[in-house]
């Protein structure tokens, strides 16, 4: 086990895939297994070796031999044989009956099935309603977009944005830890099923799966998965100038990106790949130590295609939800006894931002009081919605859970061009960032007016379409003909051809206009830091 010490008592041990927080002071550890048995779990003893701390000082006392004795200290009288017990004669020869049961009529309402369209009632929770209580609620969401987007040049960004992980550096979501608080204080315990978390939400059951986080991430895994050792000593030896440096922070990382100088675009783009996922997808703190795997696996491009990053980042996300309030109510109740303003804290891994969006799509009344919806369209959900800044909590109390105009939306329904996204990405295809023309999709529509940016037909296309509505017209009576079918089938193909150019115009112009947008971004930020 590798251990990094926080503080003097407080350490960060890392155990294969697991890292945990022990706290040598108070005895407790994040695996829970301290607090419980009241013994020092491995976590605790890797860290008191480290420090050469007594491990049996660590023990409860109730475990020493003083304790032992003292319970027993007073004279034990043992029961003697059944035949010698002296039983009175009125209770020998006694029959002992069952206590009467009335059954009472008609089915136990506790079993009975619930009709159709009612929802189900979860009685138990993990914290009730009226147990409540007040958290500071943190994560790593570092802003090393900013940093990428200065480092890469504009050819190295186009490269960067080509990956899967190209939308997510675009995301404009401020963490809101209040919102994320609300939920899990709303959690339901465990139902059966260990690959999603469940919520009750204003009386309806809501569940963040990990169909949801690919929706929302646009991380769909491929249908070819590639189990490959990949080496990652070019690109240690290039950044360290040995490859045998194992032990070095993922905020020694980021500064030796930002201060080096890259003379190859793919280089320079592998290593902004690797410190993003570390950083954002993992959420790992600055303090910890950077994972040298991944430099092997931007720097292979056929494994990094065929990584299941979907599994990885939202198993981590998961298990930290789950965990993250275990123990915290009671802490926040002994803390209570001494000081009126005590406050809970702990800490989520992983991609958050993501859960957090997910709660965007889920209450009706977040459009007016979180977050601004720029578009429905974009692919993946998470570029739907820009947070600038982070509500309190009673502000979302009053304003969303107790408001009677926000409604729930159990499940999120894909569109016809999610679908083809995730299928693209299924099959392996590069980096696409779409919208959802749905609504342009009838064949018969001849304008694109329900459309969210309408594109104008040129001067060419408007007289042709006039010619093609007037030719439909009776020129003296002014209603239309009744064609014949071969007639309607033609025309139909014609339509289908025009529809198709028409299209992938539309195509052209919105990728253009993405990256002026971008570009104008940048400067932007160019002009505020001058």
């Amino acid at each position: 086990m590798k251990v990094n010490p926080i503080d003097c008592y407080q350490f960060h041990v890392k155990d294969l895939d697991k890292e945990e927080v022990v706290n040598l002071q108070t005895k407790e550890c994040t695996c829970k297994e301290f607090q419980a048995e009241q013994l020092p779990c491995s976590h605790a003893i890797a860290a008191a070796r480290d420090r050469n701390i007594n491990v049996y000082s660590l023990c409860a006392n109730y475990y020493t031999n003083e304790c032992l004795l003292a319970a027993y200290a007073e004279a034990v009288y043992p029961v003697g044989n059944q035949s010698d017990w002296k039983t009175s004669e009125d209770y020998v020869h006694m029959t002992v009956l069952p206590p009467k049961v009335v059954k009472r009529v008609g089915r136990p309402k506790k079993k009975r099935i619930p009709s159709v369209g009612k929802a189900l009632k979860l009685h138990k929770m993990a914290v009730p309603s009226d147990k409540y209580f007040p958290a500071t609620v943190s994560c790593q969401v570092h802003k090393i977009d900013s940093l990428i987007k200065d480092k890469l040049t504009k050819e190295q960004l186009q490269m960067f944005d080509k990956t899967i992980f190209g939308p997510l550096l675009n995301v404009n979501i401020v963490f809101n830890g209040q919102l994320i608080h609300h939920f899990l204080l709303r959690q339901i315990p465990e139902d059966g099923n260990a690959d999603e978390i469940c919520f009750s939400v204003l009386g309806k059951n809501v569940r963040f799966t990990q169909k949801v986080f690919n929706i929302i991430t646009g991380l769909w895994p491929t249908n070819n998965p590639l189990e490959k050792d990949c080496d990652s000593k070019r690109l240690q030896i290039l950044l360290f100038g040995s490859e045998n440096k194992k032990l070095i922070t993922c905020l020694e990382i980021e500064k030796i990106f930002k201060n080096f100088e890259f003379t190859n675009d793919d280089d320079a783009v592998k290593v902004a790949l690797a410190v993003f996922i570390e950083t954002v997808m993992v959420g790992k703190d600055k303090k910890t130590l950077f994972d040298m795997d991944i430099l092997g696996r931007v720097n292979d491009e056929e494994a990094f295609k065929s990584v299941d990053w979907s599994t990885f980042f939202y198993t981590r996300l998961l298990n930290s939800l789950k965990t993250s309030l275990q123990g915290k109510k009671e802490a926040y109740e002994l803390k209570k006894r001494t000081s009126s303003k005590a406050v809970s804290y702990y800490n989520i891994k992983g991609y958050v931002l993501a859960f957090q969006e997910w709660a965007y799509e889920v209450l009706s009344t977040a459009n007016e009081h979180l977050a601004t919806r720029n578009s429905k369209r974009l692919i993946p959900r998470i570029l739907r919605w820009n947070c600038t800044q982070a509500r309190s909590y009673k502000m979302l109390q009053k304003n969303i859970f107790d408001n009677k105009n926000t409604v729930v939306q159990p499940k999120l329904k894909m569109s016809t061009q999610e679908k083809a996204f995730m299928e693209s990405r299924i099959r392996g295809d590069d980096n696409m960032q779409m919208e959802d023309d749905e609504s342009i999709g009838a064949m018969n529509n001849k304008s694109l007016e329900q459309s969210d940016s309408s594109t104008q037909l040129s001067p060419q296309r408007e007289q042709s379409q006039t010619v093609a509505d007037q030719s439909e017209m009776h020129p003296i009576t002014k209603k239309k003909h009744c064609r014949s079918k071969k007639s309607n089938d033609k025309e139909e193909q014609s339509h289908s051809k025009s529809y198709k150019k028409l299209k992938k115009e539309i195509k052209e112009v919105r990728k253009d206009l993405s990256t002026l947008t971008s570009i104008v971004c940048r400067m932007d930020d160019t002009i505020t830091k001058q």
